[in-house]
């Protein structure tokens, strides 16, 4: 097949989901002997696309003005207003897929749905990963009023999904609470589950001196799920570790810092880290990570990327969102008291807490691989029985 990934950009480091998804999804569809090609609003790097043979890569602005351009109808249109995109794309898409023989255009993420409206000579899927509804209710709590917003950001996006479901023949998300939620909010009956892989060759573990009691948490810092997530695990389990361990070490890392993140460091005094490049040696002189998430859906990446470089984990119920528990050596935590026990257990015996490392990347290296992942995706292609859609 030859497939178009559009997508608003194909950043490097890979900070989002959808960079992370995206790119491994093409790396592997290509590697599966498909026809790859990338569109997106802003350049991409070279480096952003290595290891992917690409037979098609532009920006939109490179594109010639489409002969057919009026606006999209009804809340289509209004949606792709309130986005800020340009009403020519859509039909810029429409007329490249044509014009290029793809049999497939693929999304990546949430603003480019509007994207597909106007494709009709090809199969069209929502990479969306994430169901937005759900994600942004999982977020409100009703004793924090700066929360609030949720309900109504979630409401809105719910009705996006709804509006655009005739334009889409196909949605892909990453685990199976997603699916059902797409299928009751968006209206969407074809949804395949593709569960988020890992690079073990990337993620690797590395030699590093390890820091004494000290464990560690990643992620974009203006995303409400990580955010809700340090400031539970800061007011709920490390002010008890502190009182117990005053030495103790806690480092977050991450992308994108504003505000809410400094405030947070303030309140809970650990270490933070921005804008590092490359993670992975810093993250492993920690000892444990922890992904105590109360909000958000999907599978998390860092969860796979922790297991890869063979770091013990802790983690809470909604991180283990999505994830194949047979045979999963995290530890998962459903008290604060338990949060502290599985701490000091990893913590006083180096030994446990090496053989819980080694048996994560193993679990990992067998259960979550982006080849997998781009199997499933092709079969849905293949079998969803529109395939002679594909070549309308």
């Amino acid at each position: 097949m030859r497939i178009l990934f559009v997508k608003e950009s194909q950043a490097l480091p890979r900070t989002s989901g959808h960079d992370v998804h995206g790119f491994h999804m093409m790396q592997s569809l290509d590697r599966l002997g498909h026809d790859i090609g990338l569109l997106t609003s802003r350049p991409t790097l070279l480096q952003a696309v290595a290891g992917i043979d690409l037979v098609f890569n532009a920006q939109f602005e490179q594109l010639p003005t489409p002969e057919t351009a009026s606006p999209l109808p009804g809340l289509q249109g209004r949606f792709v207003s309130y986005w800020g995109i340009d009403p020519q794309r859509p039909y810029q898409v429409a007329e490249l897929v044509e014009k290029e023989r793809f049999d497939v255009v693929v999304a990546v993420g949430l603003h480019v749905l509007p994207y597909l409206a106007a494709v009709q000579k090809a199969f069209r899927v929502w990479y969306a990963a994430d169901e937005w509804l759900w994600h942004h209710w999982s977020q409100c709590r009703l004793l924090r009023r700066s929360s609030w917003h949720e309900i109504k950001d979630g409401a809105v996006k719910g009705l996006y999904e709804r509006v655009f479901n005739s334009t889409t023949d196909r949605v892909w998300a990453v685990s199976n609470k997603d699916k059902s939620a797409f299928r009751w909010v968006m209206g969407a009956n074809d949804v395949d589950v593709l569960p988020n892989g890992v690079d073990t060759d990337f993620f690797h573990p590395v030699a590093v001196d390890k820091l004494t009691k000290s464990c560690v948490f990643w992620g974009r810092l203006d995303f409400g799920p990580n955010l809700d997530a340090i400031r539970w695990f800061g007011e709920n389990v490390w002010a008890m570790v502190r009182r117990k361990h005053p030495d103790a070490v806690w480092k977050v890392f991450g992308f994108c810092a504003q505000d809410a993140i400094l405030d947070l460091q303030r309140n809970f005094q650990f270490e933070l880290v921005v804008d590092l490049p490359d993670l992975r040696s810093d993250v492993q002189q920690c000892q444990i990570v922890v992904l105590p998430f109360i909000s958000g859906g999907g599978i998390k990446n860092k969860l796979l990327e922790a297991a890869a470089m063979g770091m013990p984990i802790v983690a809470s119920g909604k991180a283990l969102n999505g994830i194949n528990l047979y045979g999963c050596p995290i530890l998962k935590a459903n008290s604060t008291k338990q949060w502290l026990a599985h701490l000091e257990s990893l913590w006083m015996d180096n030994d446990r807490c090496k053989n819980r490392g080694s048996e994560s990347r193993e679990w990992v290296s067998r259960s979550y691989t982006w080849e997998s992942t781009a199997k499933i995706a092709e079969r849905g292609l293949f079998d969803s029985g529109q395939s002679a859609r594909l070549h309308r």
